[in-house]
């Protein structure tokens, strides 16, 4: 099959399209290697309205980062050509040190910063990549938020958990993702005593580390020791009763809870009917 050409003068004659015009967008689609398309828009005035039909040029056949990054500081800040160039950028993106060096160029609250958050979260990554890479965030930042909640999910031991809530501020989410993670992996009365006296007072974390807590007791001097530490009324009150009821072996203990437990409630009754188990006596 023979190559066709396009006949300037007939289409410039049945078009009414300005020579300049017709030549240099087609100019542009004959574009084939990278080296012609930097010439082609180094030639360009500013603002030139073929800008950016050249930059898409450019970028459809740039293959490295390298290259993207020759056509992005070749940008004005901000432009639309800057903009398609970062989103090619971001494409070629598949490593941590590239995702750190592409968020070093873009602008903080930016689409891009979202969008190539997005892709950091997406990679294999070590607790190590993600520290320092939390370390370069600033304080507050969705990028610092992004990164805490990115350690959380490989931190495997209630230490490594208490790392990452101490990186927390108070009061925001990521801290009551931390408090929770660190729960999920405490084990022991003290791994958990440490979440409760963490936990903010009254939150859902309070509660839910009081109940693990209550999980954990084996003595009545443990089931105590709790009581002692729970709102009146709550929940878990009622819970720590029941536990300590479970626990006591003696009078002492069963009629101390009996004076604990709230008036006419169950717990109370079920002390009264344990206390009057140690007075049986034999029917005639």
């Amino acid at each position: 099959m023979s190559e066709k050409m396009v006949n300037i003068e007939k289409m410039l004659k049945e078009t009414g399209i300005p020579r300049d015009e017709i030549i240099k967008v087609l100019e542009i689609f004959d574009i084939s290697t990278t080296e012609q398309a930097e010439e082609f828009y180094g030639n360009l005035r500013v603002g030139s309205e073929f800008e950016i039909l050249v930059m898409k040029r450019w970028l459809e056949l740039v293959s490295t980062i390298e290259q993207v990054k020759g056509v992005y500081f070749k940008t004005l800040s901000g432009s639309e050509a800057q903009i398609l160039a970062l989103k090619k950028w971001l494409e070629l993106v598949s490593t941590t040190e590239q995702v750190e060096e592409f968020y070093s160029n873009v602008s903080s609250g930016s689409e891009a910063e979202i969008l190539v958050l997005k892709k950091w979260q997406e990679l294999d990554l070590t607790t190590e990549q993600v520290k320092e890479f939390y370390s370069k965030t600033l304080s507050g930042s969705e990028a610092q938020i992004l990164a805490l909640k990115k350690w959380l999910e490989l931190v495997s031991t209630t230490e490594q958990a208490e790392e990452v809530y101490d990186k927390t501020l108070d009061g925001s989410e990521v801290q009551l993702l931390a408090l929770k993670k660190w729960l999920e992996l405490a084990s022991t009365i003290e791994q958990v005593r440490a979440v409760y006296l963490n936990a903010p007072d009254g939150s859902g974390v309070e509660i839910l580390a009081l109940k693990k807590w209550l999980e954990l007791v084996s003595t009545i001097e443990q089931v105590q020791d709790l009581y002692f530490k729970i709102s009146i009324g709550s929940g878990v009150e009622i819970l720590a009763l029941k536990k300590w009821l479970e626990l006591a072996s003696t009078i002492e203990q069963v009629k101390q809870l009996y004076f604990k437990a709230p008036d006419g409630s169950e717990v109370q009754l079920l002390a009264l009917k344990k206390l009057s188990t140690y007075f049986e006596e034999p029917k005639e």
